[in-house]
């Protein structure tokens, strides 16, 4: 991979504020991801936690305050028994399913998400997870716990159904038949949109105002980024573009 590329996928990395590995080992002092078991990154302003996937025995996960959007990558922290994410963008109430994969899930704060003011948020989170004690300050009852088990199967369908899958990871460009259809919520970085266009064999086909925006934004973030390189690096991306220059 060429410099030029790390320095874009750098690029979008920093405008998505990711979740990244030195940030977690930093806040937990711990030297490998799956020695971690607790950690809190209130009001991070993180929008992408892909991350927490690989935090295999997480136990407590505090994310409130930030700009969560999906609870994929959650399902995968199995031994997870807490987890924070007031305030973040969870819109899809079907979001929630997610959970259903994780047993010990006990205390779970999903309040002030848009999820949240959904009519079935309380009994459709109570059936994804079962084992659940504490829903926002508020304990589970047994007639919330028999209520839920009543949830007609349709409604549990029509609302899995309208979950959004969030954007993938920024690493290789996904197709475009890949790209969700429902890409305008308001959580959503207006980069993310702009990916799977590297793909194509011109970058000047249609489209040249949202061309230049992006490339505005792209060309932002990759200077904010050269304070970062040593002179080696600005030397051999020096000549990176020199090359490319040449070939245009």
């Amino acid at each position: 991979m060429s410099l030029f590329s790390l320095c874009l996928r750098s690029s979008l990395e920093f405008i998505r504020k990711m979740l990244s590995e030195n940030l977690v080992l930093a806040k937990t002092k711990a030297e490998k991801l799956p020695q971690v078991k607790n950690l809190n990154l209130w009001g991070a302003e993180l929008s992408d936690i892909s991350l927490v996937a690989q935090l295999i025995n997480l136990e407590v996960l505090a994310l409130s305050v930030n700009h969560v959007t999906t609870l994929r990558d959650v399902a995968e922290c199995k031994n997870l028994r807490e987890l924070y994410l007031r305030k973040n963008d969870i819109v899809s109430l079907g979001e929630v399913y997610y959970l259903s994969k994780l047993p010990a899930l006990t205390t779970l704060w999903l309040s002030d998400n848009p999820c949240a003011k959904d009519p079935n948020y309380r009994m459709f989170t109570v059936r994804c997870c079962p084992n659940l004690r504490q829903l926002d300050s508020i304990e589970v009852s047994p007639q919330e716990r028999s209520e839920a088990q009543q949830l007609p199967a349709s409604l549990i369908n029509e609302i899995v159904s309208s979950r959004v899958q969030a954007p993938p990871p920024p690493q290789p460009a996904p197709p475009a038949a890949q790209v969700a259809p429902k890409s305008s919520l308001p959580s959503v970085p207006d980069v993310t949109p702009t990916v799977p266009t590297t793909s194509s064999p011109t970058p000047t086909g249609s489209g040249p105002q949202a061309s230049r925006q992006t490339q505005k934004t792209v060309l932002t973030a990759i200077v904010t980024l050269l304070s970062e390189l040593n002179n080696e690096s600005l030397e051999i991306l020096h000549r990176e573009v020199a090359e490319r220059m040449k070939r245009k």
